[in-house]
């Protein structure tokens, strides 16, 4: 069921929820909710938004009504699949009429994007034209990118992860781990930069990225500013141009784990995981938001680049100059608005965001953010019903004697409270009797005669929520990677047991303190899930079971059960320490710990050359093999990988200079004379054949 805002269109903004969290003037209200893994969010030309699903519903939020626009009947939606990126089109080069853009992951593990004519409110499905076609196929259920959105020329950009093997980010054979340019058509534009690089997929705009899973335009000069979600170390927003490669998995942030990393974007803003402000957990997916160019808002805030972090929850805004970031202010503070899946400005000019999962501070829902002025002060809504919960018919009491107005005018705040089917009383307090079984929802309105404030909804159960148990496994159980896990559970109804068709599984990835869709599985009372041997990360990671079982009235109950996994410590470090190396083509900063699973498969790879401590050292073996990229599985009681390397001049002298002044002047008094001209000094040769002169006769050969 979906929940409506109770108003009459969306051309404009109205208040909602008084928030003393945003800045002085804005409001917040919650549009529409009861989504099912709401991912991202576009508009009608008339303003309408649309609010994508990610198991492939598309959903339309038409005032009072919210109904379908399309079920994609092709979507894999297991893990991080699905329905990914949206985007609407009007009256284009090659097309009239309306047109949904939809990228998604489909039943055969291929990302694709669709073209989908639109009459009214619906998408044609026999209409569907596919626009393109990853051939590569999905290896695993993360990091697809799946952002569409059409740039101020006209042309669709794609964003396409490298779904955890980062070897693909920097092959301009293939599409994983960039963004794509395409016209509206699917046709390959014939300035793109790669068109005629021999080899190269001629879609490519920008390379190495790690997961572009959000992009933005500024529509006054034509910037592209992509969030990067990072691996272990940084989160970071670039401005992308014309062929750039941003770097991954050479660089990651700020953070070059290479010798050179001139050639890369570098990004305009970053956060370092951990930061006490912005990370404090250690967690953190940046994905960015609209530059604002609207009027709804404060002059101050256009131009500002709005920014968000998925577990962490807050939402800044940037302050762009140049292409650059010279200042950045907290929106909305940490844990305010946590797994943001997309963020983006109305045609009304009001800031809109959706979030995938129910959190501390909200639920599935499309929020929307308004600025209201400092002529009045809205009103504070404070709605409860009592009680939420009783058989039928249920006498509800929905009481607003907690509302107020902090300006006091400019009339009596007047009250009024509309019910899920269209019901709308007035008062203060007001009683009604609801006679029908199921999920009831109601919302309050409160008007000061300037401004009006909308409650979240409230939901209201009439008649008895089944009980619900997750019967295996036990909270105790621990797993190891390649694990069966077995699940089962019973719930019981007012008319005794329920079947299986009653019954929801959803079994997800937690990471950290955020959590990623691994699998659904419904219509069953028991069943199983593997643990995957590679793919996401095994680190800080657990499996959260939820059991989801609604009855024949609609009541639904909602228990959960988490699991951990068996660690096996891993010690990484090499010889000398310092050395960057790769794990699953993520770069690791020696020494460090890692806490994988048991059974977990890895490949782990050093550089073949290194610069540490102005010497050079080459690649000997790996304490247990001398493979490189070495494989290995994470063992019982955890292990110690060691990178040893050799040195590859033992001198005291590079060509860049003296390690320290004796050597120079050890140099000099024996070697260069001490008279003329010199052809050396203390910071290096003048010239290279002085330095390969002294490399013969004075450096033994190094």
């Amino acid at each position: 069921m979906i929940t409506r805002a109770g108003v009459a269109g969306v051309a404009a903004c109205w208040a909602g929820s008084a928030m003393a969290d945003l800045p002085p003037g804005f409001q917040r209200e919650t549009v529409a909710s009861g989504f099912n893994f709401p991912i991202a969010i576009a508009f009608m030309p008339d303003g309408k938004p649309l609010v994508a699903e990610k198991c492939g519903r598309v959903v339309a939020v038409n005032g009072a009504n919210t109904p379908t626009v399309i079920q994609l009947p092709d979507v894999d939606c297991s893990g991080e699949l699905g329905l990914l990126g949206m985007a609407v089109h009007a009256d284009g080069f090659r097309h009239s009429g309306t047109q949904l853009y939809l990228c998604f992951v489909d039943g055969t593990k291929h990302l694709r994007v669709s073209r989908f004519d639109m009459a009214g409110l619906k998408a044609i499905a026999s209409s569907e034209e596919v626009l393109w076609y990853n051939p590569q196929p999905s290896p695993g259920s993360s990091h697809h990118g799946g952002c569409i959105m059409f740039g101020p020329d006209g042309m669709l950009y794609v964003g396409v992860g490298e779904e955890f093997e980062s070897v693909w980010s920097q092959d301009l054979s293939v599409a994983r781990g960039k963004i794509l340019r395409i016209a509206e058509d699917g046709s390959v534009p014939s300035d793109n930069p790669f068109v005629d690089v021999q080899g190269a997929e001629p879609r490519v705009w920008a390379y190495g990225f790690r997961n572009p899973f959000r992009f933005t335009f500024d529509e006054s000069d034509g910037s592209m500013y992509v969030s990067d979600v990072g691996s272990i170390y940084w989160e970071e927003v670039s401005r992308i141009e014309k062929g750039a490669n941003a770097g991954w998995p050479m660089m990651e942030g700020p953070h070059c784990f290479g010798q050179d990393c001139s050639a890369f974007a570098y990004p305009i803003w970053s956060y370092e995981h951990g930061d006490a402000l912005l990370s404090p957990n250690h967690d953190a997916a940046v994905i960015v938001g609209p530059v604002y160019r609207g009027t709804q808002f404060p002059s101050s805030y256009r131009g500002n680049l709005f920014v968000t972090d998925f577990p962490n929850g807050w939402v800044r805004r940037l302050t762009l100059q140049n292409g650059a970031v010279v200042n950045n202010q907290e929106f909305l503070p940490i844990g305010d608005a946590t797994t943001v899946a997309d963020l983006k400005v109305g045609p009304d000019g009001c800031l809109y965001y959706v979030r995938i999962y129910t959190g501390p501070n909200g639920r599935p829902a499309l929020y929307r953010v308004r600025y209201t002025g400092q002529t009045n002060v809205p009103p504070i809504a404070s709605a409860s019903v009592s009680p939420k919960v009783g058989p039928p018919p249920l006498l509800v009491t929905c009481d607003a004697s907690g509302s107020s107005d902090p300006d006091q005018g400019p009339s009596p705040l007047s009250y009024s409270w509309l019910f899920d089917d269209g019901t709308i009383l007035t008062g203060a307090i007001v009683q009604r009797t609801l006679s029908a079984a199921g999920p009831r929802s109601v919302r309050l309105t409160v008007d000061d005669g300037a401004d009006a404030t909308i409650s979240d909804p409230i939901e209201i159960d009439v008649g008895t929520p089944p009980t619900a148990v997750i019967d295996s496994p036990p909270s105790t159980l621990t797993y190891r990677a390649g694990d069966t896990v077995s699940f089962a559970g019973s719930a019981i109804g007012a008319g005794g047991s329920l079947p299986g068709s009653a019954f929801v599984w959803n079994i997800f990835l937690g990471h950290e303190t955020h959590l990623h869709p691994f699998q659904t599985i419904t219509g069953v009372t028991s069943g199983s899930f593997v643990v995957p041997v590679d793919g996401h990360s095994p680190e800080h990671t657990f499996f959260r079971i939820e059991l989801a079982v609604t009855d024949g009235d609609g009541l639904q109950t909602v228990v959960t059960r988490d699991i951990q996994p068996v660690i096996s410590l891993l010690h990484i470090n090499t010889i000398p320490p310092g050395i960057s190396v790769t794990l699953e083509g993520s770069p690791l900063v020696t020494p460090t710990d890692f806490e994988s699973n048991v059974n977990f498969h890895h490949a782990i790879e050093a550089p073949a050359t290194a610069w540490i401590n102005n010497q050079s050292w080459s690649f000997a073996d790996w304490n247990i093999s001398t493979q490189n990229p070495l494989h290995f599985i994470a063992p019982e009681g955890g292990m110690a990988l060691v990178a040893r390397y050799t040195l590859s001049c033992p001198a005291d002298f590079n060509h860049d200079g003296f390690i320290n002044g004796d050597d120079y002047d050890h140099f000099a008094e024996h070697f260069d004379g001490g008279e003329g001209e010199a052809d050396l000094n203390s910071d290096g040769f003048v010239n290279g054949d002085d330095y390969d002169l002294f490399a013969e006769h004075f450096d033994e050969g190094c």
